[in-house]
This record gives structure tokens, sequence and C-alpha cells, in this order.
């Protein structure tokens, strides 16, 4: 077996390809400098998907969370499994989201004198949360804020549970003061947060995008931020990027450099991840997509919408 990874990310170590190419060259692969005659390919959010020769590749790993740049003609044409790392930064991503949301709620007012006050807290008690998306990131979150809420309102037009809403507007949506986005970008999806949506929540509503930045319409959220100053809202995500973050100077949002899913161990998490779905393509291929099911791409197709 041979492979190919295309590109790497800017946030990666300096030694990352270097230790990636130790590690899975230990598994009796050969890592090659293109993609002449390889037989895996490991792609990540800045590879040219359409421009990829797959002719003799028989797998593809993308160890990203983000697919949206896999047109739906590649997907279908390919006859390779295509392997998402979903896994791989959802758990970072849930505690960002976490992190901002108790930062809105429950801001500690730490102090170096006895002064037994806390003034302007408000609970998550109280709050109705709707949630979009209910991948692994929005189970996590789900799971994690189901004690703590008065009530999750979940949307997946891809999930068919009687406790599942298919758009946004089934929701009480003027009772619901905190959404958080955990959707994947597709049809459904693209802009589902625009003036109409935000007109319908509360004053004072709190919106996280951690997830992909076209999931919001941005002017819509700027005009509801200046009209509505008691709201605020946390983008880790944004339609252009890299986004020119000091253009968005509102004083009700709060605005980090899609780092949401980076972490400490990210390289060697992404290493891992790779040395597993190899090891058990190499040696279970007769059960390997069954084992994967949940994980490869064309699988996530429904009604020709990627989700």
């Amino acid at each position: 077996m041979k492979i190919f990874r295309c590109n790497t990310s800017p946030y990666q170590s300096p030694d990352f390809s270097y230790k990636e190419k130790k590690e899975l060259e230990s598994l009796g692969i050969n890592y090659l400098d293109t993609n002449q005659d390889a037989s895996i390919l490991i792609t990540n959010t800045l590879t040219k998907i359409p421009d990829l020769d797959i002719k003799g590749v028989e797998l593809i790993i993308h160890p990203n969370s983000g697919y949206d740049n896999f047109p739906l003609s590649f997907v279908e044409k390919a006859n390779v499994p295509i392997i998402i790392g979903s896994e791989i930064r959802a758990s970072a991503v849930s505690e960002y989201i976490l992190y901002c949301l108790f930062k809105r709620f429950s801001k500690v007012p730490f102090q170096k004198s006895w002064n037994r006050s806390w003034k302007g807290r408000s609970l998550l008690r109280d709050q109705q949360v709707l949630l979009i998306g209910r991948g692994k990131i929005g189970t996590i979150i789900k799971d994690s804020l189901l004690p703590l809420v008065e009530k999750i309102w979940t949307v997946d037009p891809f999930i068919n549970e009687d406790d599942i809403l298919n758009t946004p507007f089934e929701a009480p949506l003027h009772q619901c003061g905190v959404v958080i986005l955990c959707s994947g970008l597709n049809e459904t999806s693209r802009n589902i947060i625009d003036a109409k949506f935000l007109k319908s929540l509360p004053k004072d509503a709190t919106i996280i995008n951690a997830a992909r930045g076209k999931l919001i319409n941005q002017e819509d959220l700027l005009s509801f931020l200046k009209e509505r100053p008691e709201a605020y809202a946390y983008l880790d995500v944004f339609e252009k990027e890299p986004a020119v973050l000091e253009e968005l100077n509102l004083p009700n949002l709060s605005l980090t450099s899609h780092i949401a899913g980076v972490f400490d161990a990210l390289d060697d998490t992404i290493i891992a991840f790779e040395k597993r779905v190899i090891t058990d393509f190499k040696h279970e291929r007769e059960n390997f997509e069954k084992k994967y099911h949940d994980s490869i791409l064309k699988n996530r197709i429904h009604d020709n919408i990627l989700i």
C-alpha cells in the first residue's frame, strides 16, 4: 500500500508531516511525495477535491469534521470509501460551545475580598435551547445540557425520531433564548439563521456557531446584534474565511478564528485516527465498510443532499 497526504492545515505543528510519515510507515505503508500510484489519499479542507486523480485509489481519509468541499457528483462517482473524521474534533468543539455558554450565563466574579453578591446572574435552568444538528457534537451538547436547562429543542431533518424537528420554525422560537449550531453545511441548512429567524427570538438571545459560517446570514446577524444590544453571539466560523475580525467589532459579539477544534493533542489524535482506519482497512477489508458505516461519506447522503 502507498499513501499520499494532499494538504496539511496551517495550525498543525511544523513537524506534523514527519511524525505522520513515521507513524504510518510503521504500518508497512510507503508515504509518497506525490499521489501517483497512491492507493490511499489523505485530504483536508484545503484539498481541491474535484481536481483529485483517484485512479487506483482504494481509500480516502478525510480527518476533518467538515466535508462540504466534497461535491456530490464526486462522492457519487467515487467507487471508494471516503472516511470522515468527525470524531477527532467533537470533544474540542463541544467544550468550546459549552465554554461560551457558561461564560454568557455564569461568568464567575472571582474576588480578593469578602463580598457575597453576584449581580446580573441568570441561570441556564431558565433557558430553552434550540440545537440545530444532532450529529456527534450535537449529541454531546444535548447530553451535557439536558440536566441543566429548562428544555432542548433539536432540529435535524435527517433523523426520524418523534422528538426531533425538521425545521427551526417548528420550535417556539420566541422562547428559545439560546441557539447552538452543530449542523453540517448543506442545502437545507445554508443561511438557516436569517433575518426572519432572528426576529422570532427573544431580545436577549444567545447564538453560538462553531460549525459552518454559511449556516448564518452574517449581515442579518450583525443587524440583529446592532438592533438588540441585549443579545449576544459567539462566532468561530464565518461566511468568508479568513475573516477580517477587526471589521466585526460589536460589543455583543465575541470572535475566534476557526479554532474551536484545535487542541494540543490534535496532531497525535489525527495520526492515531489514520492509523486505526488504515489498519482496519488492511486487515478487516471484508468488514471494513460495515464497521465504518457511519463514517463513510456516501452513507451520509440522503435524498441527494450532503449532511
